[in-house]
């Protein structure tokens, strides 16, 4: 099988010079992008509560914006948290990306990695965890995964998927990475340069921190920021009922807000608790629930 499909792949890919020009641009360019994504999403957090324009729209827009890179879904309690904000990426999403980094960079450095690894043979092994664990919680609903799992999974799966195919085209690519290095850093610095962009442009769309909690009459025990898609999402988990925590059960109130909103926990986080939503469309909404633990 292995020898087959790389036979199949130096007959019509490997052996095509202009194919393995666009490959080659196409691997250095993911890559570079790639890693500028993640700075993009893990600084995120951090710069949500900066109260510079530009760089709080950055963050904005990572939050309400950069989910369509994946798709995600971004439900708070599937995400890593950072800052007391959650990541812009579910867990999952976040260890493909990460794998898919480590797995396009490991291709250049210069030293020898097991044939197994590179090996079409590999792949099952690759898919089959991400499979399990999101066939048999999601499709087949017979468990409920954890973020911890999601992230290794995504890892793993991520890491196979790319260093399978990259090690490939790096291989057979000869002096064409090195002819395009440059194009890719000029392409990556303008896909920089537009999320830049993207920030400013955003920037006043979205309520700041500081403007949030000084609508405050209180000091809240925990702040945090959701994402506009995740008052979608929320409700296609059939694992998380409206009841286990005020946040979740205070989104299930307040219904669907496009621009996502600061959340204030005032005391503890129970369904007892006041929580406050602050956006530019409403200032200030107050939900208390009266159910108990």
């Amino acid at each position: 099988m292995n020898m087959f499909l790389d036979d199949l792949m130096g007959k019509y890919i490997y052996k095509k010079k202009y194919v393995m020009d666009t490959l080659s641009l196409f691997v250095i360019l993911y890559v570079l992008v790639d890693a500028v994504i993640l700075i993009w999403f893990f600084t995120a957090p951090y710069l949500a509560r900066n109260s510079d324009p530009i760089l709080f729209g950055i963050s904005m827009a990572a939050y309400n914006f950069g989910y369509l890179v994946s798709n995600c879904h971004q439900m708070p309690h599937r995400t890593i948290i950072l800052n007391d904000i959650q990541f812009p990426f579910c867990a999952r999403d976040t260890g493909i990306y990460i794998g898919c980094l480590i797995g396009g960079l490991l291709p250049f450095i210069p030293f020898k990695t097991p044939k197994i690894l590179q090996s079409f043979y590999t792949l099952p092994i690759y898919i089959l965890p991400i499979a399990v664990d999101g066939v048999t919680q999601t499709i087949l609903k017979l468990r409920e995964s954890d973020n911890n799992l999601r992230l290794i999974t995504g890892l793993f799966f991520g890491f196979g998927i790319a260093y399978v195919f990259i090690k490939k085209i790096v291989v057979n690519s000869g002096d064409l990475m090195n002819k395009n290095i440059k194009p890719a850093v000029i392409l990556t610095l303008l896909f920089t340069l537009s999320i830049f962009t993207l920030g400013i442009s955003v920037s006043e769309d979205y309520i700041t921190y500081s403007q949030a909690s000084a609508d405050l009459g209180y000091t809240p025990s925990l702040t945090t920021y959701i994402p506009g898609r995740a008052f979608q999402t929320i409700r296609s988990d059939p694992y998380k009922t409206f009841d286990e925590d005020a946040v979740i059960y205070s989104m299930k109130q307040y219904g669907y807000h496009r621009h996502g909103a600061w959340v204030f926990v005032k005391g503890e986080i129970t369904k007892t608790e006041n929580t406050v939503y602050t956006s530019r469309n409403s200032v200030t909404v107050e939900i208390k629930s009266d159910k108990k633990n």
